[in-house]
């Protein structure tokens, strides 16, 4: 499963290793942590779910279970919030 970012509801940059993310619709602005940080920019790159939990639990050392949750969990948390979409498609 892919997702994608909303690029046209948002305004985003990484600053220092951190991103933040602006919905102007709202005016909120989200700021990321490390690991959120990477997982969004492997989104940015079209990179699949399951590949994204891979390179977490790779590089972060956490167990796939724990970083599937996660990742997950930062993805809904974005889909509420209307910068990501997931596509269902294979």
């Amino acid at each position: 499963m892919k997702v994608s970012i909303k690029k046209d509801n948002i305004a985003w940059r990484v600053i220092d290793g951190q991103a933040y993310i602006v919905t102007p619709k709202t005016s909120h602005l989200h700021m990321l942590n490390k690991i959120g940080t990477k997982i969004w920019l492997l989104i940015d790159k079209g990179i699949e779910v399951n590949e994204v939990v891979r390179r977490i639990c790779e590089e972060f050392e956490v167990d796939k279970k724990t970083a599937a949750r996660d990742v997950n969990d930062f993805i809904k948390t974005l889909e509420r919030d209307d910068i990501l979409v997931r596509d269902e498609k294979k």
